[in-house]
């Protein structure tokens, strides 16, 4: 391990141990959708020592980014998202390798990034017919996934990872369950507000912390899931 290597997840290695660190950065994670939710994600799993991170995003930042998501900057406005991913990784873990995919996950482009094979799936995406194909891709891959439901019109949250059939209160998890259950899934680990979100119309309002505490217990969970696998 190189010294910058060490000394950047020496803190990481004292809390978990040599043995998991090595799971971590022998892991390859797919996180798709680089907003609140997955460009936090993304960057603490970067963070955590994750040795290989792919991202799918087809959208670039503008000004109305920069309240809460942790990639945006005044200096990235037009930038496409994954690129910037790229970049910021660089900033941090020069050894992480990134790989970008610009385009919108669908059905259409999947196989283009199911083309390899993950150790997790981080679904950050909004649209309902995008995120139902990308859970049942994974779970017929035999690759765990974690899904985020609302982070939206949520000033005071109190996220859980719960599984979405268990959830309530969350009208993306109610729409979410009745695809699942016509997809055939019968469980779907999820991060979610226990909640409920503040009525507002439109487009949702946000704050700069909600989307990034889901995005923060995402990576969470995806390391500790990957450090205590068998």
């Amino acid at each position: 391990m190189s010294d910058l290597k060490y000394n950047r997840l020496q803190r990481t290695e004292k809390l978990i141990g040599a043995a998991n660190l090595s799971k971590l950065v022998n892991s390859s994670v797919l996180v798709v959708g680089l907003g609140g939710v997955g460009g936090c994600a993304f960057e603490m799993l970067v963070r955590a020592g994750v040795g290989k991170l792919t991202v799918v995003d087809c959208d670039t930042f503008d000004e109305t980014n920069l309240n809460r998501q942790i990639l945006c900057t005044v200096l990235n406005i037009g930038r496409a998202k994954t690129e910037a991913a790229v970049l910021r990784a660089a900033e941090i873990a020069p050894d992480c390798r990134v790989e970008q995919k610009f385009m919108r996950y669908s059905n259409e482009t999947a196989e283009q990034i199911f083309c390899e094979r993950y150790d997790y799936v981080a679904d950050c995406i909004d649209s309902v017919a995008d995120k139902t194909d990308l859970i049942v891709r994974a779970v017929q891959s035999g690759i765990p996934v974690i899904s985020a439901m609302g982070s939206g019109n949520r000033l005071a949250p109190r996220f859980e990872v719960k599984d979405v059939f268990k959830t309530s209160g969350d009208g993306l998890a109610r729409v979410m369950r009745k695809k699942l259950r016509e997809a055939g899934i019968k469980s779907l680990k999820t991060v979610c507000d226990a909640g409920l979100p503040i009525v507002a119309d439109g487009v949702p309002g946000t704050v700069s912390y909600a989307p990034n505490a889901a995005g923060c217990l995402m990576a969470q969970q995806i390391v500790t899931d990957i450090i205590w696998k068998e």
